[in-house]
C-alpha cells in the first residue's frame, strides 16, 4: 500500500496532543510519525521518559496512551501505536 502526506491539520492537532502529554507527565521528548493511506491514518507516537519514571506501570501508561487517543481520534480509521522508552535508540 501507498502511504502519503497526512491532512494537514490532522497531522498538526495529533503533534500537539502528543507533545501536551509529554509536558503533563514530565517526558524528555516525543517523535510522532504520521501517514495517510486511503481514508485511514498510520499514528506512531514514542515518548522519552526520564530513567524516574522508567518503572512506571504499565496500567498507568495504558491510562496515558488511552487518554492521548481520547483527544485524538476523529472520524476517521486509525492505526495507532504508543511506545514508552528510557533511551532514545527506540525513538528513531
Amino acid at each position: 500500500m501507498l502511504q502519503f502526506a497526512p491532512d494537514d491539520e490532522v497531522e498538526e492537532m495529533i503533534h500537539q496532543q502528543a507533545e501536551g502529554i509529554s509536558k503533563r507527565y514530565g517526558f524528555i521528548d516525543e517523535y510522532v510519525r504520521v501517514a495517510k493511506t486511503g481514508g485511514s491514518y498510520t499514528v506512531e507516537i514514542d515518548f522519552l521518559l526520564p530513567q524516574a519514571l522508567a518503572h512506571t506501570q504499565v496500567k498507568e501508561l495504558d491510562g496515558i496512551r488511552q487518554e492521548l487517543y481520547d483527544h485524538i481520534r476523529g472520524e476517521y480509521k486509525m492505526w495507532l501505536t504508543i511506545s514508552f522508552t528510557t533511551e532514545r535508540k527506540w525513538m528513531i
